[in-house]
């Protein structure tokens, strides 16, 4: 089944630090309150994020695995330029994985690297 990119017309959802409770253990998470549906995650990186229908139907994704190899740390940073919002943050202290994320511009998904109280 094929999935569409959706952009939407709502302004972008407020910062949220905490992750999204089913976020496995590692240095990615979605944050909480913010996934837009926006499909990136699950057509670039479906292997490394899930969608989920929560109690209220509200639909969101997070990361079910995280990479493990080179390829699958590529396709996270192309979910992460991809994205609409950055829901997919970063906050691991590897000076690879932030230089490259410097390199795309995406230096506000590793804001939550000391708040987040994720290790």
């Amino acid at each position: 089944m094929g999935f569409i990119y959706r952009k939407t017309t709502s302004s972008p959802p407020p910062r949220i630090k905490r992750p999204v409770p089913e976020n496995v253990s590692g240095d990615w998470f979605v944050a909480a309150d913010c996934c837009t549906l926006c499909n990136v995650p699950s057509t670039v990186a479906p292997d490394m994020f899930e969608f989920k229908i929560g109690p209220k139907g509200e639909e969101y994704c997070y990361v079910r695995r995280q990479p493990v190899s080179k390829a699958d740390l590529d396709q996270m940073l192309e979910v992460v330029g991809g994205a609409e919002f950055q829901c997919v943050r970063y906050v691991g202290k590897d000076p690879t994985i932030i230089d490259r994320l410097q390199g795309i511009g995406q230096e506000s998904v590793m804001e939550d690297n000391d708040s987040s109280g994720r290790s």
